[in-house]
């Protein structure tokens, strides 16, 4: 059957955090484009919808009547996802999130920070007949979410990837053909272009983690899929070492956006008896951190996946650090600044 389906700029749809600015909207052209082309090709009448890294939820919300899931490693696009269905649903919202990185990365908890991908585990789950993609910023993250989908599709499902021309190169295209099988793209339309891949390849890959040595520090830092400076240390983080707070047995700090943790993880060997809490948007980045703190035995951290000091008390705490991302989804932004206003006083 054809879909009959809306397009973004028929909802109401908003970013998260919201902004003053109207020319930033809560969808792209690759949104539209690969809604558009969805339109017009048939799928099954019933199908089960996988949807990835939906950066707003404008794919989400186009599909919500056919239930479809979702997936981001992103708090806040799964906090916009969620606003945008109950803003355009209210009672009637029918998609809900899919998460396998609690499966998948099972054996980091137990220890292992080099695993393959537990296909096993992910066999009691749904197979999918379509998985639609936004094609993320990092291709070791790409690469991950590929190998996790394959034990959850046939040779049937239809697999389709979107982006807009400037993000899409020959690098993550190899990633596609590499990881899933033949892949294609379409022609592309207002500066955006879909990627077509048929699955054939059903090996899954080893979960890449990265890590490098903080010889100063006596510290290995360890990095999953997608997470900034994940295989070396960075500039700014490296001037920032040298001008962290000093701590003592009553000091709290919190590492806001603690990526793979290498700022609370020094504070935490240098200052053993403070108390650490380390925050990120991403899941993996929080996963990231733990690896860290426990590969190094420190054992003071506390560790919150959420947008930067929400649901944390902030009683009692002495310092922040922060090594900011100064832009999101390719848009300058200020909003980490923003909310740094608020959270004083403590």
């Amino acid at each position: 059957m054809r879909p009959q389906l809306h397009f973004p700029y028929e909802y109401q749809l908003d970013r998260y955090p919201k902004t003053a600015d109207k020319s930033l909207r809560a969808w792209s052209s690759a949104d539209e484009l690969l809604i558009t082309h969805l339109t017009k090709n048939s799928f099954s009448n019933k199908p089960n919808i996988l949807i990835i890294n939906d950066q707003f939820g404008a794919l989400t919300t186009c599909l919500n009547q056919f239930s479809p899931q979702y997936w981001s490693d992103s708090y806040l696009s799964c906090k916009a996802i969620k606003q945008n269905l109950l803003t355009n649903f209210t009672t009637d919202v029918m998609a809900y999130p899919f998460n396998p990185n609690r499966i998948i990365l099972k054996e980091i908890n137990n220890n292992n920070a080099d695993t393959t991908i537990n296909k096993k585990a992910l066999t009691d789950k749904p197979v999918f007949d379509l998985v639609l993609l936004r094609v993320p910023k990092h291709n070791s993250l790409l690469e991950y979410q590929l190998n996790a989908i394959k034990p959850l599709i046939t040779p049937h499902s239809q697999i389709i990837a979107a982006g807009m021309c400037k993000d899409i190169h020959n690098s993550n295209l190899k990633i596609f053909e590499n990881t899933i099988g033949e892949t294609t793209t379409s022609l592309a339309t207002k500066k955006a272009r879909l990627i077509f891949t048929q699955y054939t390849k059903s090996e899954v890959s080893q979960l890449s983690t990265k890590s490098y040595l903080l010889s100063k520090e006596g510290l290995t830092i360890y990095g999953l899929p997608g997470v900034f400076s994940r295989e070396k240390l960075d500039i700014g983080t490296r001037v920032m070492l040298n001008y962290l707070p000093e701590l003592n047995a009553n000091s709290c700090a919190i590492d806001l956006g603690c990526g793979n943790g290498i700022l609370g993880a020094t504070l935490a060997k240098r200052y053993p008896s403070a108390k650490i809490i380390l925050t990120d948007e991403s899941e993996l980045a929080v996963k990231s951190a733990e690896l860290t703190f426990h590969k190094n035995q420190l054992t003071t951290g506390q560790f919150f996946q959420t947008d930067v000091l929400e649901n944390i008390t902030k009683k009692n705490v002495t310092h922040i650090v922060c090594n900011p991302p100064t832009s999101s989804f390719q848009n300058m932004d200020t909003s980490t600044n923003l909310k740094f206003k608020e959270l004083y006083p403590f």
